[in-house]
């Protein structure tokens, strides 16, 4: 385990960051924001690729096509609603996003079965996806 394992890095660039956003943005625009999941994915797999946690590289495993099914029902009621469903989206796009987010390589430590680096960054991760939970669904994490 190295002195570094308990801390997290990110190592990004400036340039890799706003071209990017500028590539999701794009998408966004060409697509009338059909392209959301698409631009999603390119973010969030770049985030993942330059983000550490305890000396472990996060994983994005999520696929454009898994979110767009139910992006296409949403986002016209999105605009029809001038905006106020987004606030029944997002919380089910940001469920998505953690749930298809690796973070197992934190578990597989050589020190402790659960190191104590690794309870602050689970706690509000279960917070987050039971208050989010729909009544009947699996949960991701135990």
């Amino acid at each position: 385990m190295t002195e570094n394992s308990g801390r997290f890095d990110f190592d990004g660039d400036g340039i890799g960051y706003v071209r990017t956003r500028l590539g999701a943005l794009v998408i966004t625009v060409l697509t009338l924001g059909f392209g959301v999941p698409y631009a999603l994915v390119l973010v969030k797999r770049w985030n993942a690729q330059h983000l550490v946690l305890g000396g472990s590289r996060v994983v994005f495993t999520g696929r454009a096509g898994d979110l767009m099914s139910d992006w296409v029902r949403w986002w016209p009621c999105v605009v029809l609603t001038l905006g106020i469903y987004g606030f029944v989206v997002f919380p089910r796009v940001m469920r998505w996003a953690w749930e298809n987010t690796d973070y197992r390589a934190l578990w597989r430590v050589e020190a402790d079965p659960e190191p104590e680096y690794v309870r602050p960054l689970v706690a509000p991760v279960r917070a987050h996806l039971a208050f989010f939970a729909e009544p009947g669904l699996p949960q991701p994490l135990p």
